[in-house]
């Protein structure tokens, strides 16, 4: 309570700088001229409100005075926002949120409802909801999970563990298709790893981690027996089993098979759900999942997000797409071999969608594709790369569902 009772006597406090530095960011705009109107503009105005946003997360603010610190209509701020950061305002603001109160909850003396007040959140239960939507768990399991030191070494073992619960304290965080992971949970991934096996043993060793979970296809039989010596280890068999059975294997090593199970039946009933309107949507069509980077197509087989379509929706899948296959490096023509009826298409380039979309407007061989002159090409998005795990197939789940109700 102590705790609660010092922080309501600076709350007033903060308010005014709050409002200061509203003020001093109203002035900057006006100083420099009047409302951006160039992109660099808008990204720096953005900005200003981001580290507004990271001073004064705790007080209550909305999308309208944001835009106003930033010289920008509501609409085009929340656009220029997202293409900048990859995620809305609002979600940007949770995260930053979710992260302090995961350093208050270091302390053991402080109760959930205390850390959700002095976090910006009045409501102790939309806390708690808001929570377990930003970190996949809720506050308890959290802390208790916390207290057992899981390294991920493999970056596909993020998400299995997720799903099982479970944040690691240890795992990569230099992928490019990590991005959200860092966002989400660097707070919580204490001792950060890389491609380097020496320098990845040695982070181990000094941390001390109760378990250490890799996958063997990515990991030499000599590194793998070096790590066994560090904790106990084991090394999902990638390619013998599917993402189901990687879950099952670590949760059994990790002595918490029903938590598998529970999970497992949970996506069940999710699958059978989304499901039920499969037909009503895509009817017959093949569908197929394209990633355009900056100089490369890939087309995306069953090891990979497409599972969800082709497995667990029974979704038609295009001729030459292979079943044992996570990705395959395609040309345009490859690409209209497939004669998909519909695409789902993910953009890693760095542009914006519209900048996408214009461009290969432009191309008459993406024209000609049956899914584009049908015009049957859903935009999804890029942060899933090729990860093949449970996490990541309940998230891919849930985005067709939406896609299904546009």
């Amino acid at each position: 309570m102590e705790d609660l009772e010092i922080w309501q006597s600076v709350e007033a406090l903060g308010r005014m700088r709050a409002q200061a530095a509203f003020q001093e960011l109203l002035c900057r705009i006006l100083e420099d001229g009047q409302a951006p109107n160039t992109e660099g503009d808008s990204n720096l105005s953005v900005k200003r409100t981001m580290d507004y946003l990271e001073q004064f997360s705790h007080l209550p603010m909305t999308i309208e005075e944001l835009a106003e610190m930033a010289g920008m209509s509501r609409y085009y701020y929340m656009r220029s926002f997202k293409q900048l950061n990859g995620v809305s305002v609002m979600d940007y603001l949770s995260e930053l949120r979710i992260n302090q109160a995961k350093v208050l909850m270091e302390n053991p003396r402080m109760k959930l409802r205390d850390i959700a007040k002095q976090v910006g959140y009045q409501d102790e239960y939309y806390f708690i909801r808001k929570f377990k939507q930003q970190v996949g768990i809720p506050p308890a399991t959290y802390m208790k999970n916390k207290q057992r030191k899981v390294a991920a070494y493999s970056f596909p073992n993020i998400g299995q563990l997720l799903a099982l619960k479970i944040v690691p304290f240890a795992a990569p965080m230099d992928h490019y298709w990590t991005d959200m992971y860092r966002r989400k949970y660097q707070y919580d991934i204490v001792t950060p790893l890389s491609h380097d096996y020496d320098f990845n043993r040695q982070a181990l060793q000094a941390s001390k981690p109760d378990y250490i979970l890799g996958i063997d296809h990515f990991i030499p039989a000599e590194e793998q027996e070096k790590l066994q010596e560090v904790a106990p280890a084991f090394f999902v068999p990638w390619l013998s089993n599917d993402w189901r059975t990687h879950l099952r294997l670590i949760a059994q090593f990790l002595g918490i098979e029903d938590v598998a199970e529970i999970w497992l039946e949970d996506y069940a009933r999710k699958v059978a759900k989304v499901r039920e309107h499969v037909n009503d949507v895509f009817k017959d069509d093949t569908v197929l999942i394209v990633q355009i980077s900056e100089e490369h197509i890939y087309v995306y087989g069953e090891r990979s997000i497409a599972s969800v379509l082709y497995q667990d929706l029974g979704i038609k899948i295009p001729k030459g797409i292979g079943a044992s296959t996570s990705h395959t490096l395609v040309t345009l023509e490859e690409l209209a071999d497939c004669d998909a009826e519909r695409l789902m298409v993910m953009f890693t380039n760095g542009n914006s969608t519209q900048e996408n979309w214009e461009r290969l407007k432009k191309n008459n061989a993406w024209n000609e594709l049956k899914a584009v002159r049908n015009q049957a090409v859903t935009c999804i998005s890029p942060w899933l790369w090729f990860e093949y795990s449970a996490y990541t197939q309940e998230r891919f789940l849930k985005e067709v569902a939406t896609i299904m109700k546009a």
